[in-house]
């Protein structure tokens, strides 16, 4: 079943101390001693055919948790490094089973793990509290010379676009078994996150029920009256779905997390909610992408709610992948 994630923490990818206190930056010590033993772990490997790298498992449940394992596979890959999977205990059992449905290495219970958070997760540079720190960037650069080696270069190599570029996606899209289809233009899937999200607790990520009317509404006026709309959700939510039953969506609440990714997957047009839970399934979707605007920044492919003329790109991109069945994946 989708989890209630009532007890998880928010997704923050950057761990990154503020320059702007002297005591702040003494969190740094910790980090220094693991940047040595990653280094070194780096340097034997480079003379025994260097080791796999690991990260350590969120303690977040679903989205948040595969998210971050794919930024750290995403690390090692674009350098040419080997990535052994996420170590951890927490929600083990799901961590591996969505680990396998989507084909990446699996985690590991117990074990040393090596990777840094602010090596490889997303910089979000718009939230106030994740900051890049200059200290960080002056003692890696350093480090870098040292080693030879390109941990965090100086030109947004922690962007979205460079994180999951197209290389990696395709890497990861070979490897997932899940079969995508080509484009038909007519199997829409949208994700409301509800559960833990109400319009009081973290309002900044509640969607309310009309937005996805007119979402919906756009969709069948471009798409045509035909099309099959699934909207995945919660049954624990602060509004009743009545409105959108009567608009002929298909609900499947509290599906198994399983169902509700390959649904995603391989759907023709995905639209997101502000959360990990979908953004995740949408980098194996070769097709239509609908962004939500939250910290997490969209690929460039994806089309954002927050353009004025959405529709407008949504109606050029159908017509576009129509005839060719859709994007290479």
């Amino acid at each position: 079943m989708i989890p209630d994630p009532s007890a998880t923490t928010r997704h923050q990818p950057l761990d990154v101390p503020p320059v702007s206190s002297r005591a702040s930056l003494s969190g740094l010590m910790p980090y220094r001693f693991r940047l040595f033993y990653l280094l070194c772990r780096l340097y034997i490997g480079d003379c025994h055919k260097r080791s796999p790298l690991r990260s350590c498992a969120r303690p977040d449940q679903s989205g948040s948790q595969i998210h971050d394992a794919l930024m750290a596979h995403a690390f090692c890959f674009h350098r040419g490094l080997d990535w052994g999977g996420a170590v951890g205990e927490a929600h083990y059992a799901q961590h591996k089973s969505l680990s396998c449905l989507l084909g990446i290495v699996p985690p590991q219970r117990r074990g040393s793990w090596c990777l840094l958070p602010a090596y490889y997760r997303e910089q979000l540079t718009a939230h106030e509290k994740l900051s890049a720190s200059s200290s960080w960037d002056g003692l890696l650069s350093k480090l870098d010379r040292l080693m030879g080696l390109n941990l965090l270069p100086t030109t947004s190599s922690l962007s979205v676009e460079s994180i999951f570029s197209p290389d990696f996606l395709a890497h990861l899209r070979n490897a997932c078994p899940v079969r995508k289809v080509s484009y038909a233009g007519r199997n829409v899937v949208i994700h409301m996150r509800r559960g833990d999200i109400t319009p009081d607790l973290h309002p900044d990520r509640f969607i309310p029920n009309h937005v996805y009317e007119a979402i919906i509404r756009s969709l069948i006026s471009t798409l045509g009256s035909s099309i099959k709309i699934t909207v995945h959700s919660q049954s624990k939510s602060a509004e009743p779905f009545s409105s959108l039953e009567a608009l002929g969506v298909h609900l499947k609440l509290d599906a198994s997390m399983h169902d509700a990714w390959t649904d995603m997957i391989t759907a023709d047009v995905l639209v997101l909610s502000k959360s990990s839970f979908s953004y995740v399934p949408a980098l194996y979707n070769p097709n239509i992408v609908i962004y939500q605007p939250f910290w997490h920044a969209p690929l460039p492919p994806w089309i954002s709610l927050a353009h004025p003329q959405w529709d407008d790109l949504l109606h050029s991109l159908h017509h576009t992948l129509l005839p060719i069945g859709g994007r290479s994946s």
